[in-house]
C-alpha cells in the first residue's frame, strides 16, 4: 500500500521518514489511510494489524527496509564488478591497497584503512555475500621485476 501511496504521488522513495516534508507526510498519511479503505488486500490477523499500525514507525520501516535491500543489490553489482576486474591477476602491495579502496566503498565492506584488514576479513566479507571466491597470497618466486614480494589473487572456489 506504501508504494502504491508514493507512486500515485510521484515521490521517491526515502531512507528516513524525516527526509520529507511536512506537507509531503501528510500527503502521505491522506492517501495512505484512501488506499488502506478501499484495499482489495488480505487482512492481517487482529493482532498483527493492530501491532503493525500501533507501532507508528509503519512508513519508516518500510522505506528503511526498501532502501537498504536497493543498497544491497547495487553494493552486490559493484563487488561482482571489482572482483572481475582482479580475478586471477597478482595484485601487489599497491594493488591490494587499492582493491580495499574500491571495497571500502561498498556497504559493510572492511575498511581500507583498517590495519587488520587482511585475507581472512576480505574472504569473510565473501562468504557473507555468498560469492564462491577466495582470495589467498603468495610469494612471487618467478618474476624478475616482483621476485620474492607477497600478492594476493583472488580465485573461484
Amino acid at each position: 500500500m506504501l508504494k502504491e501511496t508514493l507512486d500515485r504521488l510521484k515521490y521517491e522513495y526515502k531512507l528516513r521518514k524525516e527526509d520529507y516534508s511536512n506537507e509531503q507526510l501528510e500527503n502521505i498519511t491522506d492517501m495512505l489511510l484512501g488506499v488502506h479503505i478501499k484495499s482489495t488486500y488480505t487482512t492481517l490477523c487482529g493482532k498483527c494489524h493492530i501491532e503493525i499500525h500501533s507501532s507508528g514507525e509503519l512508513i519508516t520501516n518500510y522505506l528503511i527496509v526498501k532502501n537498504s535491500e536497493k543498497e544491497k543489490e547495487l553494493d552486490f553489482i559493484k563487488l561482482k564488478d571489482i572482483i572481475n576486474n582482479v580475478i586471477n591477476i597478482k595484485m601487489y602491495k599497491d594493488q591490494q591497497l587499492e582493491f580495499k579502496k574500491r571495497l571500502n566503498g561498498l556497504y559493510n565492506a572492511p575498511k581500507a584503512n583498517h590495519r587488520s584488514v587482511g585475507l581472512k576479513t576480505i574472504n569473510t566479507y565473501f562468504e557473507e555475500y555468498n560469492l564462491n571466491y577466495i582470495i589467498y597470497s603468495k610469494r612471487d618466486r618467478k618474476s624478475k621485476e616482483f621476485r620474492d614480494q607477497t600478492y594476493w589473487m583472488i580465485k573461484e572456489k
